[in-house]
């Protein structure tokens, strides 16, 4: 396990602390190498998360019955093709997860989030359209889908869950999948594609950035609930100080310059941060006591059995 430093006073960990270390783990990430609070391992409170599904279930019909009407069942095979490529690039998200895995119903209300924030940015963005044309989305987007996790995050039941800047990069792709999952919508249901198959492919890269912006941005929130035991509003500000000019240059460059200049980065960055923040749950100690339920749960059965033994 890798050296922490041991400290004596607490860091003043500040917005300018945050962006400060946004901006490093972006280009030239490092080790967290201080302990974190005790937020750190909290448990969530033992209780059922069915109905986050059925809200999820209902912030994902609301989203698609708003923009398409009864159009989205109509054509419902279409409509589940508009989810296949945003879930499967979450899984590779999810899976990173080792040590503290965050519950499916969670994960599901946060994707149900970012298909209201898409619905939402439908009827926002043309405000600012007449001053930033395209680049537009990149300052109405990624506030509002951070701001819906940062919400959650701020919850007692959600803030337990939220153990680590992973746990910030998990929920903010599966807001980030919502999201693009709706937009797919917008494309595939707007009547001008000819090949479903093609028009998904095409999108591919726009769904990938959409899910990894969210998640670079959220990353910071983690960070600032797990170290300084508790999250502020101006958290929001790191994250969206990397994403929002990523996003705004990937609105209005040319496509070749999309793909070799705004595409790498986005995938240095996120590839780089994900990595770093599994070493760092190690640093931590997750391995052995990390706050998963499950290993808690089986922990507790262990224990009976060799009681009952």
């Amino acid at each position: 396990m890798g050296k922490i430093r041991q400290i004596q006073d607490t860091p003043k960990y500040s917005t300018a602390f945050f962006i400060k270390e946004a901006l490093m783990s972006a280009f030239k990430p490092e080790p967290i190498e201080v302990l974190p609070s005790k937020v750190a391992y909290q448990r969530r409170p033992p209780q059922s998360l069915t109905k986050y599904l059925i809200i999820a279930a209902i912030m994902l019909g609301l989203g698609a019955s708003l923009l398409f009407g009864e159009l989205w069942l109509s054509y419902l095979g279409v409509t589940l093709n508009c989810f296949t490529i945003p879930i499967v690039l979450l899984v590779w998200f999810l899976q990173n997860d080792k040590y503290d895995p965050e519950p499916l119903s969670l994960i599901a209300y946060l994707f149900g989030w970012g298909a209201i924030a898409g619905l939402l940015s439908y009827y926002l963005n043309p405000l600012l359209y007449p001053y930033l044309g395209y680049g537009a989305g990149a300052f109405i987007e990624e506030p509002l889908k951070l701001f819906g996790l940062y919400l959650f995050a701020k919850g007692k039941l959600f803030g337990t869950e939220i153990n680590s800047h992973l746990d910030g990069i998990i929920y903010g792709a599966s807001v980030g999948a919502g999201f693009a999952s709706l937009e797919n919508m917008l494309y595939l249901l707007s009547g001008n594609v000819t090949s479903v198959p093609i028009a998904l492919l095409t999108r591919m890269t726009t769904v990938f950035c959409h899910i990894a912006w969210t998640a670079i941005a959220a990353r910071t929130l983690g960070l600032a609930l797990v170290l300084r035991g508790k999250m502020q509003i101006t958290d929001l500000i790191p994250g969206l100080l990397i994403v929002i000019p990523l996003h705004f240059f990937w609105n209005t460059f040319i496509d070749i310059m999309r793909g070799w200049f705004i595409l790498p980065i986005t995938l240095l960055i996120i590839f780089r941060e994900v990595n770093m923040a599994v070493e760092d749950e190690e640093r931590w100690g997750f391995r052995l006591v990390g706050p998963s339920e499950k290993r808690v749960r089986r922990r507790k059965t262990s224990s009976q059995t060799r009681r009952g033994t």
